[in-house]
């Protein structure tokens, strides 16, 4: 019985893989019920002050393709007529319908975002739920459905030497570690796959990535890094684990292991994925408690990582890899420090904006205007206010400033001479750089005679105002 119980599993898997389950068929965007709408209004609330544009949302609906659910179920069906289901097929068919009704259930659950955001380490944060339909080994016929997994992503202007993995260990400390070796996407093909875009967007890719973080090929490079290499060795990976803040974040996350999804002793949080093709790097993050806090812990860590990864020893910006030009700013744009794509205005466009606004003047319609003798006559008019208050001289008012700094002696600031604006983002560069650490621009560094004749122009004009 325990053979044939185990080859009912094995079967029922083969089953399931070789069928058309995919979410991605279920999906439509700009649609939401109100579950799935409270969902991603909470992932949302989090980035609400670093939004730039309409984010873009995405649910799964049942109804959307039941035509291809009912082929799905004659497939079925056709399949489990073959010679090799004969000794399995009842108990295989009762499975696999339960598997369906499952299925049903669960796209409801899919849904997420795709937000776009300033001053982040990427253009883009992408979020989704991760519901997964659990299978006992031991009793499959008590199938489930686990809701409790969330997912923040995004795509980074770097490209970091190998895949690096973050995951704990039960009765040990979480850790980062190196894949060695391939990773096992199953059967996704990109060159097969409909997307057309950048592999962030690819709905089929990303959870063709996350799957592969519950595989033991993939959690296997975790338990051989805290074992054979003491957890040392790969400067990615060393650098990450001395990064207090990080694994202060990272350790945060709820995974498998505290979620009992899985009775591994072994589980993988997130992971970082080179692209050299399109010179950057997918971060996944995922976090398995369904608390509230679930989402602000998630994103934390995807931000933590991310922004470590451009640090990290051997990461090459994407004019340090020979794939062609990087496609520069379009007019009218210029290029955040991460990659986004942002307006610039001429002063004559706001000065036509402001014109067009205010009927000439500037301000809005039907508002009031006041003349500089109007304002003095009503400032004349309001003689109960302020009477006998004091007036302090700019003399007085420095010597207080002093008396009140006592023996400290507090320079005052100034604007650094060593600062370069780079000519495509204007980021703050230091003379002498020959290249931008944001967008990889050339820097046109100063001479020394006219670095010298700044010096002197600024120089006689401190003299000038001491005088």
């Amino acid at each position: 019985m325990r053979i044939i119980s185990n080859d009912l599993i094995r079967k029922l898997r083969v089953l399931i893989k070789s069928s058309n389950f995919d979410v991605n068929n279920y999906l439509i965007f700009n649609e939401l019920n109100k579950e799935q709408q409270k969902i991603i209004d909470n992932a949302i609330s989090i980035l609400k002050e670093n939004t730039v544009d309409e984010v873009k949302v995405f649910g799964g609906n049942i109804e959307k393709n039941e035509e291809m659910l009912e082929k799905l179920k004659d497939n079925i069906k056709k399949e489990l007529e073959k010679e090799v289901y004969n000794e399995v097929k009842n108990d295989l068919e009762k499975l696999i319908n339960s598997y369906v009704k499952n299925f049903q259930s669960l796209i409801p659950m899919v849904c997420g975002a795709i937000i776009p955001v300033k001053q982040l380490p990427f253009v883009e944060v992408y979020f989704r739920t991760i519901p997964r339909i659990v299978v006992d080994n031991e009793k499959p016929e008590k199938m489930s459905i686990d809701d409790n997994s969330i997912s923040y992503y995004g795509e980074i202007k770097c490209i970091i030497p190998r895949i690096t993995l973050f995951g704990k260990i039960k009765d040990a400390d979480p850790l980062f570690a190196p894949l060695i070796g391939d990773l096992d996407l199953g059967d996704f093909n990109s060159e097969k796959s409909e997307h057309k875009g950048p592999m962030i967007g690819n709905y089929s890719y990303i959870t063709e990535l996350i799957s592969s973080m519950d595989k033991d090929t993939t959690k296997n490079n975790l338990t051989r890094y805290h074992e054979q290499y003491q957890r040392h060795g790969e400067p990615i990976c060393d650098f990450l684990l001395k990064d207090k803040e990080l694994m202060d974040a990272m350790e945060k996350l709820s995974s498998a292991i505290e979620s009992k999804r899985t009775s591994s002793p072994v589980s993988i949080c997130a992971i970082a994925v080179p692209n050299i093709q399109e010179r950057s790097t997918i971060v996944v993050v995922q976090d398995e408690s369904k608390s509230a806090n679930a989402y602000a812990t998630c994103f934390e860590a995807l931000l933590r990582f991310t922004a470590l990864c451009y640090e990290a020893p051997s990461t090459k910006k994407p004019s340090e890899v020979s794939t062609g030009p990087i496609p520069p700013a379009q007019a009218g744009q210029a290029i955040g420090p991460g990659g986004q794509r942002l307006k610039v205005w001429t002063q004559e466009e706001l000065i036509k904006d402001a014109a067009e606004r205010g009927l000439g003047t500037g301000l809005p319609p039907n508002m009031e205007l006041w003349t500089e003798e109007q304002l003095l006559d009503v400032a004349k008019s309001r003689t109960d206010l302020g009477v006998n208050l004091p007036e302090w001289s700019e003399g007085e008012l420095e010597k207080l400033v002093k008396s009140r700094q006592g023996t400290l002696n507090i320079p005052e600031w100034k604007d650094s001479k060593d600062i370069i604006p780079c000519p495509q983002c204007s980021y703050g560069c230091r003379s002498g750089w020959s290249e931008c650490p944001v967008c990889g621009s050339k820097l046109i560094s100063e001479s020394s005679e006219e670095t010298k004749k700044k010096e002197n122009i600024q120089n006689d004009s401190d003299k000038n105002k001491n005088e």
